[in-house]
C-alpha cells in the first residue's frame, strides 16, 4: 500500500476512534447527544532538502551526488527542492574541511538545478562571511566505538 494512504487511513482510524470515544462520555453525561466529524484535506508544498556530503563514500564526485540523488527521487516520488551541504569528517572538521566541500556543493547545485540553503557548519568553527548561508549545528552524535 503506498505510504500516503497508510498515513491517510491511520489519521482516519484515530479521527474515528476520537468521535466515538467523545460519543459514548457526551451521551453518558447528557443522554441525548450526537458526535459528527468533518472531514477536510489541506495540499501541502513539501520541503525536500538533499544533504551532501563530498567525504561520504558514494558521493565524492559532485556527479555521484547527483545521480544518487536522481535514484532517491525515483523511489520516493518526491522531488527535492534544496541542497544542503553537510560535509565533515567527524571530529576532525575545521575551516579547512568545510571551505574544501564548498565547490564539490556548488557542482552539484550547478548539476541538479537545486539551490543550496545552507552549509552546516559546527558551532565551534567561525566561518561567517566566508560561505553563505551557515547554518550552525552542535554535534551530538558519536560512533559506537567512541
Amino acid at each position: 500500500m503506498p505510504f500516503p494512504e497508510c498515513g491517510a487511513m491511520t489519521q482516519g482510524y484515530i479521527g474515528y476512534h476520537l468521535q466515538q470515544a467523545l460519543g459514548v462520555a457526551m451521551h453518558k453525561a447528557y443522554k441525548r447527544w450526537h458526535v459528527a466529524t468533518v472531514v477536510t484535506q489541506i495540499e501541502v508544498d513539501p520541503d525536500v532538502l538533499y544533504v551532501v556530503n563530498r567525504y561520504r563514500s558514494m558521493t565524492t564526485r559532485p556527479e555521484e551526488a547527483a545521480e544518487i540523488l536522481g535514484e532517491i527521487e525515483k523511489a520516493s516520488r518526491l522531488k527535492a527542492t534544496g541542497l544542503v551541504n553537510n560535509s565533515h569528517l567527524k571530529q576532525r572538521t575545521d575551516e579547512s574541511v568545510i571551505m574544501g566541500s564548498a565547490g564539490f556543493a556548488e557542482k552539484v547545485s550547478e548539476l541538479t538545478g537545486l539551490p543550496i540553503r545552507f552549509t552546516a557548519v559546527p558551532r565551534d568553527i567561525n566561518l561567517l562571511n566566508k560561505i553563505p548561508n551557515i547554518y550552525p549545528i552542535d554535534v551530538c552524535v558519536k560512533a559506537p566505538w567512541e
